[in-house]
């Protein structure tokens, strides 16, 4: 019997089947699920189905509905071949087992007992013959890839390196693709459609990733016929082993290499092929887009996120799978092939079927935003139409088109100039208002940290007068490493904005702030640091979405801001001076000038960040301060820029110097503390005595205000927030219990000598209160500037006023804590509108 019988359709109807087009779907006699998995070619006599991936003939099929119609069905059960599938330590996975029909196949795996399981769930998929593939691409071997088994063992016979993957034409996956990574690359597709159009579909898949693709169509090869039948024919000949493996290998390299976009002249791609014959091929929708889906790369990020990889003219882009950028993708090449868009449905199930893939492939890659690193190689993504890449090592930098790392893109990123060789940073001295030569080197410090792949990263805050042009230099120094269509912008709302706009930008620049309240300060020292934000994500219950960055962070604003000493202790803090009128410029001529630097002025960034390539392994610092890593860095670059040795970190010492004396001064506690230690040489109690004893020191008028701690607790923490900064004027704090069964929590202020602040020669002297404990209600903290007076001179008026407003930094606190047991006290209640927190 040649072709099917006529009952065959019926009973694969029967069996909860449905005709579509040439196909008829129906549940699978394999497995019987109750989903109808299962699909039969009616013009092409073959079946197949998509859930455990049992095929075959007619026959076969015929056999496993039951319709008995062959006469020999034990010898037609008579296994032909095996082919076992090793993982890369040789271990065996699972077999494809072929039967006497050449289309009867089915796949099946150990059950750990001697016997085997004839479904592959749960069992990665892997090429053919992987441990010996491997070892060839290790030696550095041309590998060939055909479409089946049999073809394998043929060319392996003839001495050539081959492999394919499970399942034949169509089931390509990109795991198989990344164990090709740098491989000289030969496919031989069968000579029918859907052999040539597997052949490019991973010949577009290797593209990027092998080191050399080629696609042979070996000649006179026969319709339908694949490489066996060509070796077979050539043996007919009288041709020799050797002499038919010359031919391949010269073929081979006959032909020419793969070059994206070549399917489209080459072969028809699936969307193509559903207009060749309009009304005889129903292919949906969704099949269509499937099959576009399926030629995009899907991976996950480190933080399990799907994205895609798509070639897009000649080069590759890099999308989240739920991005708009995919989905304008997918709806243009639909149009492309249809002449329309595709429906909604269609078009979120092709989505959800990307996502799917990302997720369940197991492939996951590291997604850089802007700055990236592989190896000792940083990248940075220009932002160019073309998605180029300045590539930086320690020794040297140049542009490549291709990226070795994923770069993800948001829609407001602007692209940077080509860099140009011969530039200084120095020159930047023309651009930015920073007043004085140590604030113009720690604003280019922070540019070259900025380009550390990893942080820490300190907060640039930039502060002074109107027309300080404290803006324009932000927009400047953004310009060069992360140019935005917003470059500046106002306070986010909350931590959850926050975290979103540090998802989309390398560099976060919030412009003329009037204050920084407590979340975003803390916010602001994880983003420094490295943090995230957690919260459920959208139209979910119980799904969580974590949102984790670490970035560079520029401020600007007119008043002192930095109210919390930890916000402090991972800031620089500049304050421009004020441009007289003579020196101002037209805003077209200052830009225009600067855009005409700006190539240079790139490319001296890109030999300061080699420089710290190269000298990084080299650097040690005797004494490193906080943001270590950062200093590291800074001063590893340093050779390049034409400074003498030492300029940034002396820089960076002092600034963290005034940081440390602007803090304490500005807030009263700290004032209060240095005092008391000092004039005792030590102190200690519990946190209720320290309290009492603080508010006599600084009086009434102070400890009445919504800025002092109202609770012990309240004033503990600020202590430990503090210690760092009392520890640089020469306090040492501890915590501890006291000996016994009932042990207070005490606290230790002990006078040591100044560790960090080298110019506090005298901590009293800089510090001072004129009153006791015994004079309640007289004394009043200093103001910044009353530190350049003898202490008998200063204005304690003054000071007050100073104090009332800089001593936020415990007030904020005491809002916080104020009422987190239900308000303990009327004092605690006056600070309950910052709660709101």
């Amino acid at each position: 019997m040649s072709n099917p019988p006529k009952e065959l359709e019926a009973v694969l109807l029967n069996r909860s089947g449905s005709r579509r087009g040439k196909e008829i779907q129906f549940l699978c006699p394999v497995h019987d699920d109750h989903n109808p998995s299962a699909s039969y070619n009616i013009e092409k006599h073959a079946w197949i189905c998509r859930a455990c991936n049992a095929h075959g003939g007619w026959k076969n099929l015929c056999d496993r509905v039951g319709l008995g119609l062959l006469p020999s069905a034990s010898k037609r059960g008579r296994i032909a071949a095996t082919y076992p599938y090793h993982d890369a330590e040789d271990n065996l996975l699972y077999q494809v087992v072929r039967k006497d029909d050449p289309k009867d196949f089915f796949q099946r795996r150990p059950d750990g007992q001697g016997g085997w399981i004839s479904n592959l769930k749960g069992v990665e998929r892997i090429l053919f013959r992987l441990p010996q593939l491997l070892a060839a691409l290790e030696a550095g071997k041309e590998v060939f890839i055909a479409e089946g088994e049999k073809d394998v063992e043929n060319l392996k016979a003839l001495g050539l390196e081959a492999t394919t993957n499970p399942g034949g034409a169509g089931n390509w996956r990109q795991a198989y693709t990344n164990c090709l990574r740098g491989a000289r690359v030969v496919l031989l597709p069968d000579n029918d459609d859907p052999g040539r159009k597997h052949a490019h579909k991973v010949a577009s898949s290797l593209t990027g990733f092998a080191a050399d693709v080629r696609v042979l169509d070996l000649p006179d090869l026969r319709p339908g016929g694949d490489v066996s039948d060509w070796i077979e024919a050539r043996r007919q000949e009288g041709l020799g082993d050797e002499k038919i493996r010359q031919g391949i290998l010269k073929f081979a390299r006959e032909a020419p290499s793969w070059e994206k976009g070549i399917e489209d002249t080459a072969s028809p791609t699936l969307l193509a092929d559903a207009t060749k014959n309009p009304g005889k091929d129903d292919l949906t929708q969704l099949e269509l887009l499937t099959g576009v889906v399926l030629e995009a790369e899907t991976f996950q990020s480190a933080q399990r996120e799907a994205f895609v990889t798509v070639a897009v003219k000649n080069h590759r882009e890099t999308w989240a799978v739920k991005s708009k950028n995919f989905r304008n993708w997918l709806v243009f090449r639909f149009y492309e092939s249809q002449g329309k868009p595709p429906n909604s449905a269609a078009l979120q199930q092709a989505v959800q079927l990307a996502e799917t893939r990302a997720h369940h492939e197991g492939v996951r890659h590291q997604v850089f935003l802007r700055v990236g690193q592989a190896g000792e190689a940083i990248y940075l993504d220009l932002g160019t139409e073309a998605w180029e890449v300045v590539e930086v090592t320690p020794e040297g930098w140049k542009i490549v088109a291709e990226s070795p790392v994923r770069f993800s893109r948001s829609q407001s990123m602007s692209a940077l100039p080509h860099p140009e060789p011969g530039g200084s940073l120095q020159d930047l001295q023309h651009f930015l208002n920073a007043g004085s030569e140590s604030s113009l080197a720690l604003m280019i410090a922070w540019l070259i940290g900025a380009l550390s792949p990893t942080g820490p990263y300190p907060i640039l805050l930039l502060q002074g007068e109107q027309g300080s042009a404290k803006s324009t230099v932000a927009r400047m120094l953004r310009s060069l490493i992360d140019p935005s269509e917003a470059p500046l912008r106002t306070q986010p709302g909350s931590e959850q904005d926050l975290f979103i706009t540090a998802n989309h930008s390398r560099i976060l620049a919030f412009d003329n702030l009037s204050e920084i309240k407590p979340w975003f300060s803390d916010a602001l020292c994880r983003l420094a640091t490295g943090g995230g934000f957690a919260t459920r994500r959208l139209f979910s219950d119980s799904e969580e979405v974590v949102l984790q960055a670490q970035r560079p962070v520029l401020l600007t604003a007119i008043d002192d801001l930095v109210e919390r000493d930890d916000l402090a202790d991972r800031a620089i803090t500049l304050y421009l001076p004020s441009i007289p009128s003579q020196n101002r410029q037209t805003e077209s001529s200052l830009w225009g000038a600067f855009e005409a630097a700006r190539p240079r002025l790139l490319g001296a960034l890109f030999d300061a960040v080699s420089a710290a390539l190269r000298n990084l392994p080299s650097v040690a610092i005797a004494d490193p301060p906080r943001m270590a890593d950062f200093a590291h860095w800074i001063a590893a670059a340093e050779p390049s820029t034409g400074w003498p040795e030492g300029t940034f970190l002396g820089a960076y010492g002092a600034n963290r110097q005034e940081v440390v004396a602007r803090s304490l001064e500005d807030d009263p506690v700290a004032v209060a503390v240095i005092q008391l230690t000092y004039e005792r040489s030590g102190w200690e109690g519990t946190a209720t005595e320290l309290l009492e004893l603080l508010g006599s020191c600084v009086g009434q008028a102070i400890s009445r205000s919504r800025s002092w701690p109202k609770a012990p607790r309240v004033l503990s923490g600020w202590l430990r927030r503090a210690a760092a900064f009392l520890r640089a004027v020469g306090i040492e704090l501890e915590f501890h219990r006291e000996p016994g069964a009932n042990s207070r929590r005490l606290i230790s202020l002990r006078k040591i000598l100044p560790a960090n602040v080298a110019n506090v020669a005298n901590v009293a002297n800089v510090f001072p209160i004129r009153a006791t404990s015994q004079s309640k209600g007289q004394s009043d903290p200093p103001s910044r500037d009353a530190k350049l007076l003898p202490a008998t001179q200063r204005d304690n008026s003054a000071s007050q006023r100073n104090a009332q407003k800089g001593a936020s930094r415990a007030g904020s606190d005491a809002g916080d804590a104020g009422d987190a047991k239900g308000c303990p006290s009327e004092s605690s209640c006056e600070s309950s509108e910052e709660l709101v927190l």
